[in-house]
């Protein structure tokens, strides 16, 4: 048992009813959390919760939910080695029920449901990514536990001082026992191997390091690309070479249509004693078109990708929540064909890490004289205080670099193909 695990269990020995436990990716929070969840249902028979965010993060928390029996088993009673078969005597697969042999009801609920934790009282529930589910909900659920006095208890990884988790962080600290909230972190899961833990560490930089990685409570503020640096970031000549082309579009009419073209390739970065071969984005040029209809956008596109002659072909991201706008751009007479860029659930998030991570290491480099209004973006995207999540302003060309990059780097979309397009040698126009 790792030591905030440890620190949870005996807070839960000395009667805390609502315990968290808090950590970086891997760091052992998810099993923590299920196996003192388990102890509950095998020892005292009632209806219990397990709460996911939404309907699709059900999957994961549904193995460690069998995965947590098995070791909540073997911790209370001599059982059979099979103990998850064993235990649950009728699944419902469709109202997401489970029965137990002892009596126990274990039911699966969502925060897209909130309305569904209105009920009976219940024995307790498990909150697995707790900080993802709104403050109101958690109320709700403590208030179902209310009667039976039972518990919650809260898997997670920090989201922001905003976030309502902290909360129970403060009342531990003025000293209510019934809160208990620990903090693990990703380089002290000695149960992980090394390179394992090695590879998460490199995917995060700055504030996301801390928190995505050291499970600390960060306190977002100020500008989202303060890694941006005039020295790493700015070039003024494309470097000669052979590149990869790819643009990036955001819809925004009446607010501003952006488009951004990229180049990419792989090349020398680092010191003499570190040198290695990375991809390197430059991006070369960009269209700032405030209140322009699609016909007049894709004419814009088509001008500034014709005047590089070095583009054979291109792929170009787009918007996926606009596909009418999608449609107008490849049915016009410039033919701006597009890929839908992945945006679920997380996807933006995931996708500025990507960038930060990206511009902080100096593998993403903008042309200063042709892309003003992209550095301006950069030089005042911020955070709403305290969360994770930047203001929705100032991102009409910083989403076309994401979308960018995350279709590179990050994922491919299943079913959707990624295609480039030969340029055809449209005449330039006067817009």
């Amino acid at each position: 048992m790792l030591p905030f695990q440890k620190e949870c269990d005996d807070a839960i020995k000395r009667g805390c009813r609502f315990v968290m436990w808090k950590g970086g990716r891997r760091s052992g929070k998810t099993f923590g959390a299920c196996r003192a969840f388990w102890d509950k249902v095998i020892k005292k028979p009632d209806e219990y919760w397990i709460v996911v965010p939404t309907y699709q993060q059900m999957g994961g928390s549904q193995k460690m939910f069998e995965e947590g029996a098995e070791m909540g088993g073997k911790f209370i009673y001599t059982v059979p080695p099979d103990f998850y078969k064993w235990f649950i005597i009728r699944h419902d697969k469709i109202k997401k029920t489970y029965r137990c042999r002892n009596g126990s009801i274990i039911k699966y609920k969502t925060g897209e449901r909130e309305e569904d934790f209105r009920g009976n009282p219940i024995g307790g529930a498990w909150l697995d990514e707790c900080s993802q589910l709104s403050k109101e909900g958690a109320g709700t659920l403590r208030i179902c536990t209310a009667d039976k006095k039972g518990f919650l208890y809260g898997s997670t990884t920090p989201k922001g001082t905003a976030n309502w988790t902290c909360e129970w962080t403060h009342k531990m600290e003025q000293g209510d026992k019934n809160y208990f909230v620990a903090y693990g972190s990703l380089v002290d899961n000695t149960y992980l191997a090394q390179d394992e833990r090695e590879a998460l560490i490199r995917e995060f930089s700055g504030k996301w390091r801390e928190q995505e990685i050291y499970g600390r409570d960060v306190d977002f503020q100020g500008l989202v690309y303060d890694c941006l640096n005039s020295a790493t970031n700015f070039y003024s000549l494309l470097p000669a070479g052979k590149y990869q082309w790819f643009g990036g579009l955001d819809f925004g009419f009446p607010m501003p249509n952006g488009y951004l073209l990229v180049a990419r390739r792989v090349e020398n970065i680092g010191t003499n004693e570190n040198i290695r071969m990375e991809t390197v984005y430059y991006v070369e040029d960009e269209v700032y078109a405030p209140q322009t209809m699609p016909e007049d956008f894709a004419g814009m596109i088509a001008d500034t990708e014709a005047s590089y002659k070095q583009i054979e072909k291109i792929l170009r991201y787009a918007d996926n929540k606009d596909p009418k706008n999608r449609v107008l751009l490849a049915g016009s007479k410039f033919r701006i064909t597009t890929t839908p860029a992945k945006q679920e659930k997380g996807d933006v998030l995931r996708g500025i890490r990507k960038v930060y991570d990206l511009m902080r290491q100096g593998r993403v480099k903008i042309n200063k004289a042709n892309c003003p209004n992209l550095i301006n973006e950069l030089q005042n995207f911020r955070f709403k205080e305290g969360t994770e999540s930047p203001i929705d302003e100032f991102n009409h060309l910083l989403d076309p670099i994401r979308y960018v990059i995350y279709g590179q780097e990050c994922y491919k979309i299943e079913g959707v193909k990624r295609v480039s397009v030969t340029i055809r040698p449209y005449a330039r126009r006067d817009i």
